[in-house]
């Protein structure tokens, strides 16, 4: 498992990392945000994790306005998510950045955000 979360297939994924300053492989981790999109580059899946004491400064939003912008680079369709309902404060990230909330019977209490970044194809 740690081989999969820190070798990635920089053709598919990305992941970006908060962490302090400090030595390699010490340094206090913050936050992460992954993307893993499919091979015609249509849409790409993203999940963030933040520690709780970083919640409130912002760092949220940073990591994913860059991971958007990665995904626009690359010229990825559409971002999506899927967002425990009871997570207020990832939902209310999402609404600001512009993805749409969807969900459904098959999700149960999971809202799956979408962030449209080009036309269909």
């Amino acid at each position: 498992m740690a081989a999969r979360l820190t070798q990635i297939d920089y053709e598919r994924e990305m992941a970006l990392v908060l962490a302090a300053p400090g030595p390699a492989g010490r340094a206090k981790l913050y936050g992460v945000v992954r993307l893993i999109a499919d091979p015609d580059n249509e849409s790409a899946e993203f999940a963030i994790a933040m520690r709780d004491e970083m919640a409130g400064h912002g760092l949220g939003t940073m990591l994913m306005n860059r991971i958007i912008a990665y995904a626009r680079a690359r010229g990825i369709g559409e971002i999506r998510g899927d967002v425990l309902g009871e997570n207020k404060i990832m939902l209310e990230l999402a609404r600001h950045l512009g993805f749409t909330l969807g969900g459904g019977p098959e999700l149960g209490e999971v809202v799956r955000v979408t962030l449209r970044l080009r036309p269909p194809a």
